[in-house]
């Protein structure tokens, strides 16, 4: 596959997993620990995919949705958080999934896998 996925995630641990996993899938791979610099990095790349912690050292994701959207317009997202409480806060549109932690990672490649689908 080639295609982009940037990875907000501010667990050293889930960054290398999920990063080697969307490697090994043939993924161009970007990571940022925070919100800023994950905007910097989405206004400075070409980004198929952002893969997002909820809850990271900054903020929520959430709360910048729009932010990531306007600088990509085109962006598909895959949430994930081991908070319940968000599930019933997103509403999920067509080019969102939502996942709780801990989530299978092949679970997760196969939500990118569709979500970046030629349909």
């Amino acid at each position: 596959m080639n295609k982009t996925v940037l990875i907000i995630e501010d667990d050293e641990d889930l960054v290398n997993l999920v990063k080697t996993s969307f490697e090994l899938e043939g993924f161009k791979v970007y990571v940022s620990k925070d919100i800023k610099h994950a905007l910097e990095s989405l206004s400075k790349n070409k980004v198929d995919l952002l893969f997002a912690d909820v809850v990271v050292q900054d903020g929520k994701t959430l709360d910048h949705i729009n932010e990531f959207l306007e600088l990509n317009p085109t962006l598909k997202i895959i949430l994930t958080s081991g908070y319940y409480e968000f599930i019933n806060r997103i509403r999920l549109s067509e080019n969102t999934v939502f996942t709780i932690k801990p989530y299978d990672i092949n679970k997760v490649l196969a939500s990118a896998k569709a979500l970046l689908s030629d349909k």
